[in-house]
């Protein structure tokens, strides 16, 4: 499974570095957090049909089957959204621990040439994105007979964390720790590292030219 992440890491920084072509350096920063919120917001909404992928028994043939019928139900929700994004961004949107009004002023200085503010949201769209995939991975296990614990451990290789899982805050939040691990890396020490990062940061957007 670590290879299923190692290629949605790469193919969303892939994102970020066609992103920085198409856009100006200006308008780069919002465009990503805008991304990233075009993810995060379907995810919410279709919650309980996760939820239903462990509770009506295996209905899938692979997990090929099962994360494109659960995928299936995503871009359906994305697709109610796509012409409201900067309103929700406008307005203050808030998915897991994601908040698109505490985002702002991190934006505003990406905007101004702060290379830090503009890896911050970098890497929120890349660990958010991974975020994302790794629930519609764990539903389509679920699809496949798992039970919840089952298909969070194999995917994480982590110990499952026990929370309310009809609470999408709660669940966003647990998950999130652990995939922060998964694409960012955990050591014991430079020469002891447990697990090495997907993750690996862009050269800066400003520089002298900019």
């Amino acid at each position: 499974m670590m290879n299923l992440f190692s290629d949605i890491v790469e193919y969303n920084m892939n994102n970020l570095r066609t992103w920085r072509q198409r856009y100006s350096p200006n308008e780069y920063p919002y465009k990503v957090a805008k991304n990233m919120f075009y993810d995060l917001i379907p995810l919410k909404m279709i919650w309980p049909d996760i939820l239903a992928c462990f509770n009506q028994g295996e209905r899938a043939n692979s997990i090929d089957e099962g994360r494109q019928y659960i995928s299936q139900k995503f871009r359906r929700a994305q697709l109610t959204i796509s012409n409201s994004m900067d309103k929700y961004m406008e307005e203050g949107i808030k998915i897991g621990d994601s908040n698109s009004a505490r985002l702002k002023p991190i934006i505003e200085k990406a905007k101004l040439g702060e290379n830090k503010c503009v890896e911050e949201i970098e890497y929120s769209y890349i660990a958010r994105t991974s975020l994302k995939v790794f629930f519609l991975v764990w539903a389509s296990l679920g699809l496949n007979g798992y039970s919840m614990e089952e298909a969070y451990e194999k995917l994480s290789h982590l110990t499952f964390q026990t929370v309310d899982f009809e609470d999408f805050t709660l669940v966003f939040k647990a998950f999130s720790s652990n995939v922060n691990i998964m694409i960012g890396g955990m050591s014991m020490g430079d020469e002891n590292q447990i697990i090495k990062p997907l993750y690996i940061p862009l050269p800066d957007l400003w520089n002298s030219e900019s």
